[in-house]
């Protein structure tokens, strides 16, 4: 149920409930005649040159009008290479997430134009100037660049390799350069704007971005040394960011990196062993399963945070708190580097209900798998963003465990064991019962025989998968599987060509010997039914901004 404001007439809303991704990015460049140029999520776009500004927030509240919360993050960058973060909804309303509240407490309202009311728009010496409360203090626009223009260079065709999955053809429409050497983990992060990945250097290794359509390099940034483990997408300040670490260094780049300048990263030192970056956290936070102490960036400052014994580190908020869960369902909310406070326990689905395994976090929420007396397993969803709330339930076949746990990169849903799982909602589909996850996407997951696109049914592959490598780890927006594959010595990344004759869902339906079932729901009063078939409990808060 929306919930309006009766002085105002708008819906209330909460720009702090968008998640953190996906992130629309819009850019302005000023061409050397003074024409401006748009650009929305790396693709040229048609913007007003009296005012460019409008034309992409028109543009980013369409894009918002088909997210589910008819929100989204918005990263708005001028020419001078300045980004603001931003929630847009699509109504036109903005809040800028680096603010506190106009006085009137409604952040920034915007009128039908687009534009707060409070816009004061000056041109002076050549800059376009727009304060705007909703905005942030300035989006300044340069209507001339003096800066020498970098053409990014198309990266080369080639030949994958390996064999890939169905769906995809051998042929590349470009390869990466070469990637880190000696890694153990080449992981890829692929965003609307760019393929973030690692890169073997003549000097060593540095985090760079590729262009998604052709591969052109758009910039790269010398790493210190080694990294402990993959870069992963994060937040700092705020703004979608890169976060890595080495063994005593943590590294964190804006995710604002334009063609020919790259991001600079701002480094923290720490003399903790054997800690590395959380999967999937939010925010920053260093850990180990045998250390007393995790380290979270809290605003500018890397901060120690106790760690009582047993307690395995999940994530972190945005506030430097840092969350914990042990094997037996106690979890902590961390916020002094000395002293834990007393644990709480994580609601069981039912009275004498055991902990079989934590399985990990997807998203927003913590999937545990919980055993009862007649051996069988309910998978519950928990809120970490929500005191641990239990949010949904459902049954599962067999016992799915943390080492047959397959999250996808933008955390929306799970392969656990034999059962997919939409993270937000809880829905599950049962997949066959040999199914062993090879690969997962945003899109599908793949095992030996079978492929499965997000919570349908699994379906036949031609042939079974010759080579794990050949399992795509993101497709870009032209339909183009990803995947690492080494030739050689080398490890690069092939962009590969879908086979129109063979889409990569074509084959036949199999139907799983057991079926996933849902418990009932079990809903507060006032919540609004899920389209999925299980219990979702989050918060009130929640429960608006999705109606």
């Amino acid at each position: 149920m929306t919930t309006i404001d009766e002085t105002t007439g708008e819906e209330v809303f909460d720009p702090s409930s968008v998640p953190s991704f996906p992130v629309v990015n819009v850019r302005v460049h000023a061409d050397d005649d003074g024409h401006m140029r748009g650009e929305l999520d790396g693709k040229p776009v048609d913007v007003d040159d009296a005012d460019p500004i409008t034309s992409l927030m028109d543009a980013a509240a369409r894009i918002a009008s088909t997210r589910p919360m008819r929100a989204v993050r918005v990263s708005a960058t001028d020419t001078s290479d300045t980004t603001w973060l931003m929630v847009v909804h699509a109504d036109g309303r903005s809040w800028d997430l680096n603010t506190n509240d106009t006085k009137d407490g409604r952040k920034g309202r915007l009128n039908a134009a687009g534009v707060t009311n409070r816009t004061l728009a000056v041109l002076v010496a050549g800059t376009l100037t727009l304060s705007v409360g909703g905005l942030g203090a300035a989006w300044a626009l340069s209507s001339r660049d003096t800066q020498s223009v970098y053409t990014p260079t198309a990266a080369p065709a080639g030949e994958a390799p390996v064999v890939p999955v169905q769906g995809w053809a051998r042929r590349a429409a470009w390869v990466s350069p070469e990637l880190e050497r000696n890694s153990a983990d080449n992981t890829v992060l692929s965003t609307k704007t760019s393929v973030i990945a690692t890169f073997a250097t003549n000097d060593g290794t540095a985090l760079g971005a590729l262009r998604p359509y052709d591969g052109a390099t758009l910039w790269t940034s010398p790493l210190p040394g080694p990294l402990s483990g993959p870069p992963q997408l994060s937040s700092y300040d705020g703004r979608e960011a890169i976060a890595a670490a080495t063994d005593n260094k943590l590294l964190v780049w804006p995710n604002n990196g334009s063609a020919g300048t790259a991001p600079t990263p701002t480094q923290w030192d720490f003399t903790e062993a054997n800690v590395k970056l959380v999967p999937r956290s939010p925010v920053p936070v260093l850990a180990a399963d045998d250390s007393p102490t995790a380290l979270v960036l809290n605003g500018d400052q890397l901060e120690r945070r106790v760690v009582p014994a047993g307690a395995h580190v999940i994530g972190a908020d945005d506030e430097g708190s840092v969350t914990a869960v042990n094997d037996v369902g106690q979890w902590w909310h961390l916020t002094d580097e000395s002293t834990a406070p007393s644990p709480s326990e994580l609601q069981p689905p039912t009275k004498g209900a055991q902990v079989h395994e934590i399985l990990g976090v997807a998203g927003r929420t913590l999937i545990v798998a919980w055993t009862h007396s007649d051996d069988s397993t309910t998978l519950v969803g928990y809120a970490t963003e929500n005191k641990m709330q239990s949010v949904w339930e459902a049954t599962a076949d067999g016992k799915p465990s943390s080492s047959d746990f397959d999250v996808a990169p933008n955390g929306t849903w799970a392969v656990a064991g034999s059962t997919s799982i939409d993270a937000e909602s809880g829905a599950t589909r049962a997949l066959p019962d040999d199914w062993r996850t090879l690969g997962i996407t945003n899109d599908a997951a793949w095992s030996q025989d079978y492929v499965a696109k997000k919570i349908t049914k699994a379906r036949a592959i031609d042939q079974p998968v010759d080579d794990p490598s050949g399992v795509p780890v993101a497709t870009t927006r032209e339909g183009r599987g990803l995947i690492i594959a080494n030739s050689g010595q080398t490890t690069r990344l092939y962009a590969l060509e879908g086979d129109p004759g063979r889409p990569y869902d074509a084959g036949e339906t199999i139907a799983p010997a057991a079926t996933s079932t849902t418990t009932p729901a079990k809903r507060a009063p006032s919540g609004k039914k899920s389209s999925a078939t299980v219990s979702t409990k989050r918060s009130e808060t929640d429960r608006t901004n999705e109606s």
